[in-house]
């Protein structure tokens, strides 16, 4: 480290370093050896640069812009102060994923939990969040929000990979623009809704366990207008008995500019499913051959339905060149009904148990940037209301228990970038949140005083007494809590041009996380929001041939709100004392030539309890290693292998109770063929085999059972445009 030190003693004697070494004494230890960790990296990088530089003018540019335009302003991505990837629409299209989570959990430092194998009830972990990951997550789709006021998280099944135009998955806290949930990471999702011109194209894809899908897409642009109709019609019957998923997806999207100043967009979503859980089975028993990996548990299993329906309405005003006005009204309405046991068709609807989420949020948002773009502001006013319900041991059976919440949340938020000069660029937010929670348990009783009771006489040995049968039933109070938390974030990121090529940034965020709905029901009575302390650090190169991006991370955790089984069923707590989160990332791809890429992601996370054990389900690695090869211009063959390592199971907070998660690695394949049939018409074919080698792994496991994950499928389609 002794040419670290040299180095930043140098550095801070320059004008533009004073600011950060002032800042980094400030901030303490941790955040000065992240710095010495930047100018580490920057060692190894420089060198590579150097060693690349003499080929770049001899070489055709083959490495592609990647621009991120989550947050603050669009950046390219070499040019973020913040570790982050992105997946096209074009690789999405050579990956051949099954899922969303499936093609997430190829990047660095993201892991999937999956109860099914689809993705109904699949969860995605971005630096070891363990169980909670669904709170400290925040998946966005067109900037907004898809995380449940529960613990149910995204439901993925809601969003077609065919419809997503970008994934932008930035790594980290990003809570003065998102909030609450916005702990470890986002993922946001982009959506095509404009091409170049008129389309219409359908698609149809078949594959292993009864999977099949139609999607049909209809494009009509104008010159100020443009609308999109996508409807989709899925159905597969699972890996594993008992397993079965339906859905039919409708999007509608208009969009228009009525001048050069004033624009608006609308968009339509409604969903409907019906589904099957398999449960969970016993590991020894499958090792001893007497049940099969693919049997369902339908004891432990569930099924039911959802609706699920939103509607979003965004307007855009240029005041000025310099000065941008917009406004977001969001409205969603989700409803699920779910058993646990039974059958769900034969089960009478009062039996059922009912979930049910209204959220209506309104967004006011204003940029600014001076004329020489070296200051930008970005400010804006956010609020949100969510109505929240659940049953449980039925909707309109005597004595279920009903849990409701209300929840109001109200922030403003300023960002502001300066730019002294383009080897230079520092970041500052804050944001302040207001949370409110009315959270009521209640338990559906009979109105015993109720005129509508049919009353009649029982004789007993002392006289008769009249009795009332057939009331009313209607909910009694059992707990009436209400919450107000006051929340803080802050955030300083800065990014240095080492040269045309090499980026260092520094940065540093406190981030906040309110605890949710099913949270509060069983919990400690002091259950409280959650906050935390990041800091981070990395290098970027950007070549011709070469990019490569690495990150380190330190986060400490206050109150961090966990989860244990075992007391009425299960309680939610804040940890007593702090949890450490370390951890790297290694990103990088390569040009080999100008027909084959490779591309490497490596993530390391070590994160501890305040007992000093490692966090359930949350490995040390995970990495991936995949291969573009463009065989004829028309074909291209993908090949990636993922690996995950060990984990604890998710009720194993000793690290001696259960058996570990082994580690799995697996390897996917696709090939992806494109013809012409005329001009601005095509088909494109895909074959893609997951699980190639046929591993038996587990993503998830509780109290030594697991759910098992499918072994070898191969899925194909075709795409035709109209």
């Amino acid at each position: 480290m002794r040419y670290c030190d040299t180095v930043l003693i140098r550095l801070s004697k320059q004008r533009h370093f004073r600011l950060l070494n002032l800042y980094a004494r400030q901030l303490g230890r941790n955040f000065y050896y992240s710095i010495k960790a930047c100018l580490f990296f920057t060692g190894i990088l420089t060198t590579i640069s150097s060693f690349t530089a003499g080929n770049a003018a001899a070489q055709a540019s083959t490495a592609i812009e990647e621009i991120i335009v989550t947050g603050l302003l669009p950046e390219p991505m070499h040019r973020l102060a913040s570790s982050a990837s992105l997946i096209t629409a074009e690789d999405i299209a050579r990956a051949g994923a099954n899922s969303l989570p499936e093609l997430l959990s190829q990047l660095a430092n993201v892991t999937l939990k999956s109860y099914t194998g689809n993705a109904k009830s699949s969860s995605i972990d971005i630096r070891g969040s363990g169980a909670t990951s669904v709170s400290n997550v925040l998946v966005l789709v067109d900037g907004v929000r898809m995380n449940a006021s529960d613990l149910s998280g995204v439901d993925f099944s809601l969003i077609n990979l065919q419809h997503i135009e970008r994934i932008e998955v930035i790594r980290g806290g990003n809570s003065v623009r998102y909030g609450s949930g916005a702990s470890h990471g986002i993922i946001n999702i982009i959506t095509r809704n404009k091409d170049a011109e008129n389309a219409r194209s359908i698609q149809l894809s078949a594959g292993q366990h009864d999977n099949y899908r139609i999607d049909t897409s209809i494009h009509k642009s104008g010159y100020k207008q443009h609308f999109s109709v996508n409807a989709s019609i899925a159905q597969s019957a699972g890996y594993r008995h008992h397993n079965q998923l339906d859905q039919h997806d409708l999007l509608f999207n208009y969009q228009t500019q009525f001048n050069t100043h004033d624009q608006f967009n609308f968009n339509s979503r409604f969903h409907r499913d019906t589904f099957e859980h398999p449960g969970a089975l016993s590991p020894s028993a499958i090792d001893s051959g007497s049940i099969d990996r693919q049997a369902g548990s339908i004891v432990a299993g569930s099924e039911g339905k959802t609706r699920d329906d939103a509607q979003l309405f965004n307007y855009q005003k240029h005041f000025h060149p310099q000065l941008l006005l917009s406004g977001r009204l969001h409205f969603r309405e989700r409803e699920n009904h779910y058993l646990f046991g039974q059958t769900f068709k034969q089960t009478p609807k009062a039996n059922r148990d009912r979930i049910e989420q209204r959220t209506l949020a309104t967004e006011l948002l204003l940029q600014w940037h001076s004329q020489n773009e070296q200051i930008f502001i970005f400010s804006g006013i956010i609020d949100e209301k969510n109505d929240y319900s659940r049953s449980q041991g039925g909707h309109d059976i005597e004595n279920s228990n009903h849990y409701v919440g209300d929840l109001t949340s109200k922030a403003e938020f300023i960002s502001f970038r300066l730019k002294p000069n383009d080897r230079v660029m520092f970041d500052v937010g804050y944001r302040h949140d207001r949370s409110e929670n009315q959270f009521k348990h209640q338990q559906l009783i009979a109105d015993e005083q109720s005129n509508q009771c049919d009353t009649y006489l029982i004789e007993s040995a002392i006289g008769s007494y009249p009795d009332k049968i057939n009331c009313p039933l209607i909910k009694s109070d059992r707990t009436n809590a209400k919450h107000i938390w006051r929340n803080e974030a802050l955030e300083f990121r800065s990014l240095f041009a080492l040269n045309h090529q090499l980026n260092a940034y520094v940065s540093f965020s406190k981030t906040f996380r309110n605890p949710n709905v099913d949270e509060l029901v069983l919990s400690a009575p002091d259950l409280s929001p959650q906050t935390a302390d990041r800091y981070e650090t990395g290098v970027k190169f950007h070549g011709e041939r070469l990019n490569i991006d690495i990150g380190y991370f330190d986060f400490k955790t206050h109150r961090e709100i966990l989860f244990r089984s075992g007391v009425e069923h299960g309680v939610n707590f804040n940890a007593m004392g702090l949890i450490e989160r370390t951890g790297a990332e290694l990103q990088g791809r390569i040009f080999i030539d100008n027909n084959i890429d490779v591309t490497v992601d490596l993530g390391y996370t070590d994160v501890v309890t305040e007992d000093d054990k490692r966090m359930p389900l949350v490995p040390f690695w995970t990495g991936s290693i995949g291969a573009n090869w463009q065989i004829k211009p028309s074909t291209h063959l993908t090949i990636n292998a993922n690996y995950t390592g060990q984990r604890f199971d998710g009720n194993d907070f000793t690290n001696d109770r259960f058996p570990v998660i082994s580690s799995h690695t697996t390897l996917n394949t696709t090939l992806h063929i494109q013809q012409k049939r005329s001009s601005t018409k095509k088909i494109d074919w895909h074959i893609s085999i997951n699980n190639l080698f046929n591993a038996d792994y587990y993503d998830i496991a509780y109290s030594n059972t697991v759910y098992p994950a499918p072994l070898r499928t191969i899925m194909g389609g075709l795409t035709i445009e109209l």
